[in-house]
């Protein structure tokens, strides 16, 4: 009996990876994973997989079952990063932030050159936990590691990479350092930017504004500083 459900749960895996792949529609998908978790024994391959893809496709709309589902799976496999960052996004969307960097900080020590979790984990430093200077090796980490990918993967690499540089800016401008922010910003602001990317420039250009006008110069000096705020 034994074998033949593990034969059966081996061959529904194989449909349902077969099924993600060719993107069929949520409705006709999602029982398929429920009928492969049940199946399968709990902490196997298939398994790990099909309660790794309910976690992921209900974490938008039902951040609470997702976590359930998330936290199921790193109970079972602890080394599964996977796991680690679906439960650190559902928890962020709940509301519990020290448990979501928990969460994403064991997702990037075991994988720690995958930008999502980098970005995902500075970004909550940053913004939730107000510990800027935590978040800014994070997030060039994680823009350094976009830059190297090939163009030929299947994201849209360019806003990728202008959400992290932004993410990284932001850091680096409530760290104080208003220079290096603007030129995490230069890229972003040559290509099509999104209305948030330009007030964040905008914050950076006034914060070093106020940084000129602090400082003991020459109202020349001065003129040709602020006219240098154009995006070189």
């Amino acid at each position: 009996m034994a074998h033949q459900l593990f034969a059966e749960a081996n061959a529904l895996h194989q449909e349902v990876e077969q099924a993600v792949e060719e993107g069929r529609a949520e409705e006709r998908l999602l029982p398929l994973l429920v009928k492969l978790a049940d199946i399968s024994p709990a902490g196997s391959d298939p398994w790990a997989y099909a309660v790794r893809q309910l976690a992921e496709r209900t974490v938008g709309n039902d951040p609470w079952r997702a976590s359930i589902l998330a936290r199921r799976l790193v109970d079972h496999r602890t080394d599964d990063d996977g796991g680690w960052a679906l439960l650190g996004l559902a928890q962020s969307l709940l509301g519990y932030h020290r448990y979501a960097v928990q969460a994403y900080q064991r997702a990037v020590r075991l994988a720690p050159s995958n930008p999502w979790y980098a970005h995902n984990l500075g970004h909550l430093l940053d913004v939730a936990l107000d510990l800027p200077e935590r978040a800014a090796p994070l997030l060039a980490r994680a823009l350094a590691e976009l830059r190297s990918w090939s163009r030929m993967t299947k994201i849209d690499l360019g806003r990728a990479v202008n959400e992290v540089a932004a993410s990284y800016a932001h850091a680096l401008l409530r760290c104080g350092d208003v220079t290096a922010a603007r030129t995490a910003m230069r890229d972003v602001m040559r290509r099509p930017a999104l209305p948030e990317h330009h007030e964040l420039y905008s914050q950076i250009l006034r914060a070093e504004d106020k940084l000129i006008e602090a400082a003991p110069a020459t109202s020349t000096q001065r003129r040709r500083v602020k006219r240098s705020h154009k995006i070189e």
